[in-house]
Order: C-alpha cells, then structure tokens, then sequence
C-alpha cells in the first residue's frame, strides 16, 4: 500500500479518522516550474507532518509512511518538537494499523507527556530519537 492509499483508508471518506468523527487537513504538493514542491514557511515547514487531526479533546499530528519509507531528518525534527511542545506526534505505517484504530479511538493520548518519544518497534522494545526513524512514535 502506497502512501496515498494509506492516505486514504486513514481520512477518506470511509476513512478510520473520518468515521470516529476527527477532521483533518492535509497539505497537498503542487507541481512547479522545478518540480513538485509545498508551499511551506518557517523552521517547522520542511518537515511538517502529513495530517492535523482534530476532534474535541484531541490534536493528533500524524507522518504517514509506507511500511518500509523512511522518516527525514527535518520530519524527525518536527515530530520531535511538536511532541516536546506537548502535542502527540506519530509516524503510521499501514502494518500499524490496529495500534493506529487504537490510538484513535482512545479518549485521550495513551501514554503521558514527557519530554521525547518512545518509539514501538512491534515488538514493543522502546527507543527514542531519531535512530528509530520508521517506527510509531508516541509521546512518553
């Protein structure tokens, strides 16, 4: 499954995120005279996660990746200062999927706020920083 795809089983019109009643926004790249680009500005634009979900009592930022595509360094950057600023901020792979349902249909963020991220691997061994690029990122 491609990242569109995923894309849309997470926010399209019979999307996970869309049926628990979150909206969301997406930013879309545009094709330009040099490719295609995003329209971003300040420090957090190259980086910006790929979907804002909102719902009452919830702010989920989310990267949405392949189960094999790897984060970049400015989205690791960005998912790690959104989490330390307080929001939750993952990376979500289509494998992921149960924990992903899980995450959106809990009440509140799992976990409790701490000041970097734990990643789950799958096999729910927890790491942090940037060298678990690739994995569900989720507050601690």
């Amino acid at each position: 499954m491609n990242e569109s795809e995923f894309m849309d089983q997470i926010v399209g019109d019979k999307g996970i995120a869309t049926m628990l009643g979150y909206l969301h926004v997406h930013f879309r790249p545009a094709r330009t005279a040099h490719g295609w680009a995003t329209p971003v500005s300040g420090p957090l634009g190259k980086g910006w996660p790929d979907l804002v979900l909102a719902k009452p009592g919830r702010l989920i930022f989310a990267e949405l990746k392949s189960d094999t595509g790897k984060a970049s360094p400015e989205q690791d950057d960005v998912l790690g200062a959104l989490t330390v600023a307080g929001a939750e901020a993952y990376i979500w792979r289509p494998k992921d999927i149960d924990l992903i349902v899980e995450i959106l249909r809990s009440a509140s963020r799992p976990g409790r706020l701490g000041t970097g991220l734990a990643a789950l691997d799958g096999s729910g061994a927890a790491g942090g920083g940037s060298k678990d690029r690739g994995a569900i990122r989720k507050p601690v």
